[in-house]
């Protein structure tokens, strides 16, 4: 479906939106994973929908000047337009096909920065090298006073305790870890998807700016 456009003199234009929407769509089915080969065939696709949206323009501004009301009314201006060498359908498949859409992949898809975190890690070394020395200290203390027994099951029970924390704190690290490559993942997904649709629209841009050169020369 063509966008009609308001106070201009050309008053049909591609459908952007309805691109955008195809290729979200193309993104969602193949981009579950952002591999170099789903990049690329998702680029190709897309540069598909962009070909199709151009060519679903072109046959309706053609259509716009040869069927209806706003048919082109004298035989010889529309004979011009309508021929099937030189006339305008023809030039703008030409045009087509010698401009082929193609989306280029970026190297390397930017994402912000994050901070280093690594504050927890040093709690977590700080706890466990104090609970151990904690332990170690009052084990030493208690061998001194030949309570040996007493003495290493504290050692133990410190230790244990220091293992324990240390193992927590590496759990919620991996968590948190596993949750900041999804986020970069889905970044970079949004990121490349964003950039291909930008590119799309310009070359989509380009082929609407020389329809409207062609349809000036026609003088409609």
């Amino acid at each position: 479906m063509l966008k009609k456009m308001e106070g201009k003199r050309h008053v049909l234009s591609p459908n952007l939106e309805d691109m955008k929407r195809l290729v979200h769509e193309k993104a969602g089915c193949l981009l579950k994973d952002l591999t170099a080969d789903n990049m690329d065939y998702f680029a190709k696709e897309s540069a598909v929908l962009a070909r199709d949206v151009m060519e679903k323009y072109v046959f309706a501004v053609y259509d716009y000047y040869t069927i209806g009301d706003y048919a082109i009314q004298d035989l010889d201006q529309r004979e011009t337009f309508t021929n099937f060498k030189t006339g305008y359908q023809q030039k703008m498949l030409d045009w087509i096909e010698q401009h082929k859409p193609d989306i280029e992949l970026m190297a390397e898809i930017p994402v912000p920065p994050q901070e280093p975190s690594d504050k927890k890690w040093h709690f977590v070394a700080l706890g466990v090298g104090t609970a151990g020395a904690v332990g170690f200290e009052i084990g030493r203390r208690c061998m001194e006073g030949h309570r040996y027994w007493i003495g290493i099951a504290i050692e133990l029970i410190t230790l244990v305790a220091s293992y324990l924390i240390y193992e927590k704190e590496k759990s919620e690290s991996d968590n948190y870890t596993a949750k900041l490559n999804q986020y970069e993942s889905e970044l970079k997904k949004k990121t490349f998807v964003n950039e291909t649709i930008s590119q799309m629209e310009k070359w989509v841009m380009e082929g609407e700016a020389y329809s409207n050169e062609l349809l000036t020369a026609y003088n409609l």
